[in-house]
């Protein structure tokens, strides 16, 4: 998997003319402490790396910022560049056209094709088509649940609200206020 996807993500960056320099967005803890071995995305960004070095922007991943402490801290062990990408600037970043691909893992993957993953991961694929940026989902084969026929079937985990009102213990909502989740 790693070599292909490794393939793929240069394959593509080379395809829309890019230069050495561009930059992969990576959203998702997709590493080894997520994963195990090499981990997926990051397996596949770390693959691609030794053949053509690039940066790679790990979105922040709120509201427990996965992607700005742990992402981030497995690509610098790896010696891979990497900045941390606040979640609402990644449209502007990919507007921008500096970002030559978009990576990301996933939880489950339906029948048809349909993938759940982190919840920025549906907001950033829409604006990787609106942009023209190429997205990748890399995943193992147990990620694929050949007993769901499409991403309505597929259960999303409800996280607790303490998650965005109360992040790593601190408050950071008014008392009152309601929060909005997708309820599956």
């Amino acid at each position: 998997m790693l070599l292909q996807g490794a393939s793929l993500v240069l394959c593509a960056c080379c395809t829309l003319s890019f230069v050495i320099s561009r930059w992969l967005v990576l959203i998702d803890v997709a590493g080894c402490l997520a994963t195990g071995g090499e981990g997926t995305a990051l397996g596949v960004i770390a693959c691609a790396y030794k053949k053509r070095p690039f940066t790679v922007y790990a979105d922040e991943t709120r509201p427990l910022l996965q992607g700005s402490r742990l992402t981030a801290w497995e690509l610098k062990e790896l010696g891979i560049p990497v900045r941390v990408l606040c979640d609402s600037a990644a449209g502007a970043l990919l507007e921008s056209g500096r970002i030559g691909a978009v990576i990301v893992g996933a939880d489950r993957i339906a029948c048809n094709g349909d993938v759940a993953n982190k919840i920025g991961t549906y907001g950033l694929a829409v604006l990787a088509r609106f942009h023209n940026v190429p997205f990748f989902v890399a995943a193992p084969f147990s990620s694929f649940d050949l007993t769901i026929a499409s991403g309505k079937g597929i259960v999303i985990e409800q996280r607790q609200s303490t998650e965005v009102t109360c992040p790593m213990g601190v408050q950071a909502k008014l008392p009152n206020l309601f929060l909005f989740f997708i309820r599956a």
